[in-house]
């Protein structure tokens, strides 16, 4: 992590490597995809002249799709998680479409 504009502080943030950073809405902490299978967070404390990075915790793991940006999408106060993820499955189950619907509906 560095300053920007550049200011000449860097911080190493991960200890395994990472991508996809995100910060949580209240900025005190960081999101990062580690390794194509695990949403990581790193508790981080800033203020004037102040800047601490926590020790990096696995949140939970999951198939992450590979190659895609934005695989994961973290709700404003940091609880919750959209996540793209591969599915195993084998068979697939049809559903209908119904297009103009409200021609239907008896008025």
């Amino acid at each position: 992590m560095q300053n920007f504009p550049p200011s000449g502080g860097k911080w190493q943030i991960s200890t395994a490597g990472g991508e996809e950073p995100q910060w949580c809405a209240d900025g005190k902490e960081l999101f990062y995809v580690q390794g194509g299978k695990a949403l990581m967070s790193v508790d981080i404390k800033s203020g004037p002249g102040q800047f601490e990075v926590g020790i990096p915790k696995p949140l939970f793991d999951a198939a992450f799709t590979a190659g895609l940006r934005n695989r994961v999408v973290i709700s404003p106060d940091g609880q919750k998680f959209l996540v793209m993820t591969r599915v195993d499955q084998t068979t697939t189950t049809p559903f209908t479409l119904v297009l103009d619907w409200l021609a239907g509906v008896k008025r």
